[in-house]
């Protein structure tokens, strides 16, 4: 009686197993120790796109993996990493370290600012503090030549954003701001970056990926960095209308507050 009920178990058992061994599902393992779990949909100029498990899609670089699991996406995309291959820096300075994991979401005006900022456990900056100004930064947008400083955003919010595409964090940090950008630039906020980098090409696939149109700085040697006292990425300082440094670090989350409350809300 039971048999065909039996074998379709069977079969459907069978059939599962094969879809998992046809896929690229698996638990991922990154530089910092964290766990992704997911399958691999594209791989293209060292940047991995990843569907999770949890739901949602994740852009990583290859750098951010751990030594086996880029190995193991090296050999079983074998295509996949053809870009230029990372520089040693000349420099003796410690890169800094991956900053608190963080969260986005789209602006609200239920709360202020100062009731959603969170204890934060980012070490901030070891050279500048609150109150005081930034060094001169230039950047250049994608495709343009022309360099802009951050003098030129004189009257407007200015985040400063220090980040890297090997720090899983970063990526998400840049996906929040530029959602923050869009929503906002037109009432008087802007970004500025600096990517520490030695592939242009990987920082220009994270921008075209996400959207960011603001200018850019490749920090290789880590000499801005240094400048400012960058201890941890991302780090977003954030600069007030007169070029004083409002905030050591600030989340996209709690920018997202702080947005509504000086520019007003937005739909």
């Amino acid at each position: 009686m039971n048999t065909p009920f039996r074998q379709l178990t069977l079969w459907l058992r069978l059939l599962l197993l094969l879809m998992a061994v046809c896929t690229h599902a698996r638990t991922f393992t990154m530089q910092n120790g964290d766990k992704v779990e997911g399958e691999v949909v594209a791989f293209k100029n060292g940047m991995i796109v990843i569907a999770k498990d949890s739901g949602g899609k994740a852009l990583y670089s290859l750098d951010a993996f751990s030594t086996a699991d880029q190995t193991y996406l090296s050999e079983k995309f074998p295509t996949g990493n053809k870009r230029e291959s990372a520089r040693t820096t000349k420099t003796a300075t410690p890169a800094p370290k991956p900053g608190p994991s963080v969260e986005t979401a789209a602006p609200t005006t239920k709360k202020t600012a100062a009731q959603n900022q969170r204890p934060s456990t980012h070490p901030g900056l070891s050279k500048l503090r609150q109150g005081s100004m930034g060094p001169e930064l230039k950047a250049r947008p994608q495709g343009k030549s022309e360099w802009v400083s951050q003098r030129d955003f004189h009257g407007k919010l200015l985040v400063v954003q220090f980040w890297s595409t090997s720090v899983p964090q970063s990526i998400e940090e840049v996906k929040g701001l530029a959602y923050l950008h869009r929503k906002y630039q037109d009432r008087g906020f802007e970004l500025m970056g600096v990517a520490m980098d030695s592939s242009r090409r990987r920082v220009n696939n994270v921008e075209e990926a996400i959207g960011v149109n603001w200018p850019m700085r490749m920090d290789e040697d880590r000499v801005t960095i240094q400048e400012w006292g960058v201890t941890a990425l991302p780090t977003n300082v954030l600069i007030d209308q007169n070029g004083v440094i409002l905030r050591e670090h600030i989340s996209a989350r709690e920018l997202q507050y702080l947005l509504a409350e000086r520019l007003g809300p937005v739909k």
